[in-house]
């Protein structure tokens, strides 16, 4: 019997991981995950931050918890979800969200140190954290892997190479990994978020000149809320997408379009 349009958005009985899930976009679609009926697991550098962001997802009526993991750390992480086997069976959604800001720097100014961090939190922590998913998802014959990327990851902008390069990287992953995983029944796509209103892009939004010259380049003439990433994510995490793998949904306002 087919399933009615309200249960192929459904996410009950699914858990979700959430990296960078105790703000800003990751916090967003954590909640968004959770009103759908996915039980969270929120992940961020300090206890404090993750508890915290659980905290006030439960008060909102998910079923969260927060668990502290640093994704530059490959035994943090199998030891993540090594737990997430243990206390839940194992993982149906993960959101590969964690990320450091942009770079603003010319190629001739930045640091080895800089390049590296950036590519090791917004690449490789994708990378440790699929890894350490696909045998849950392959063992259970389905799953929904979701690397947030950016519309950096298609066009250039100036002092952002190391940044960029990390997101177009990044979709190059996504649509590998979805070839590998398929034949397991498990699913791999990216959200390609352009700007929104988050802690990172305050300083740009209200800055008197970069901020009206940012928004006159949005097709939609503004930046974007947190909240707007809600029906890309659950639709993605869900059987409403259960025969696309391998794309990159841009939710930009019409940014890459121009």
């Amino acid at each position: 019997m087919q399933q009615s349009l309200i249960d192929l958005f459904s996410l009950e009985g699914h858990t979700a991981v959430v990296t960078g899930g105790t703000r800003g976009l990751g916090f967003a679609m954590a909640a968004a995950l959770g009103a759908a009926g996915a039980s969270l697991i929120l992940c961020g550098r300090t206890v404090e931050g993750t508890e915290h962001a659980a905290r006030e997802l439960t008060s909102l009526g998910c079923q969260a918890v927060g668990m502290a993991c640093n994704v530059r750390d490959a035994g943090q992480v199998s030891a993540l979800f090594a737990h997430v086997e243990r206390k839940h069976g194992g993982v149906d959604v993960l959101i590969n969200n964690a990320g450091i800001s942009p770079l603003f720097t010319s190629i001739e100014q930045i640091e080895n140190a800089a390049w590296d961090e950036i590519l090791e939190v917004d690449l490789r922590g994708a990378f440790y954290c699929s890894r350490a998913a696909t045998p849950h998802m392959k063992q259970r014959g389905r799953g929904s892997i979701i690397n947030i990327s950016s519309v950096l990851g298609q066009v250039g902008d100036g002092r952002l190479a190391a940044y960029a390069a990390a997101k177009g990287a990044l979709d190059q992953f996504t649509r590998s990994l979805a070839l590998e995983l398929a034949p397991h029944g498990a699913r791999v796509n990216a959200i390609a978020p352009g700007y929104f209103a988050t802690d990172l892009t305050k300083g740009l939004a209200e800055h008197p000149k970069l901020g009206p010259a940012l928004i006159a380049r949005i097709p939609l003439g503004r930046i974007a809320n947190p909240d707007e990433l809600a029906g890309a994510v659950v639709f993605l995490a869900s059987n409403a997408s259960s025969y696309i793998t391998g794309s990159v949904l841009t939710v930009d306002g019409g940014f890459t379009a121009q």
